[in-house]
């Protein structure tokens, strides 16, 4: 798998004039990073794919479990993540924080976020 390499602020960037190309295990854990995301239907080609993060987190009291839930639903319907070893996502502040170390067909990764 090869995907245009991304930094810290989710842009594409160039390194000596040319693109930066991310594969293998970087490749997948930056599409796992974008899918987590993603909020469910903002995709206008693809409204059943993200985090319904309106449903689950932003809407009356949060609800971590449900938003756990989807999110494992999300990630393990990427082609070339096989499972998720762990899952801890905490709420605090009004702020959820979550990391997730996934195995795919290329090795484990981790990812770590916040909403």
């Amino acid at each position: 798998m090869k995907t245009l390499s991304v930094n810290e602020s989710n842009d594409i960037f160039t390194k000596n004039g040319l693109l930066v190309i991310a594969d293998g295990v970087e490749a997948l854990r930056q599409q796992c990073t974008q899918i987590m995301s993603t909020v469910r239907g903002e995709m206008q080609y693809a409204i059943d794919r993200g985090i319904p993060y309106y449903q689950t987190l932003w809407t009356g009291s949060p609800n971590v479990l449900a938003f756990e839930a989807a999110a494992r639903d999300a990630l393990l319907s990427l082609a070339g993540v096989t499972g998720i070893d762990s899952f801890s996502a905490r709420l605090q502040d009004n702020v959820l924080t979550y990391s997730v170390s996934i195995n795919t067909i290329y090795g484990a990764t981790v990812i770590n976020g916040n909403v």
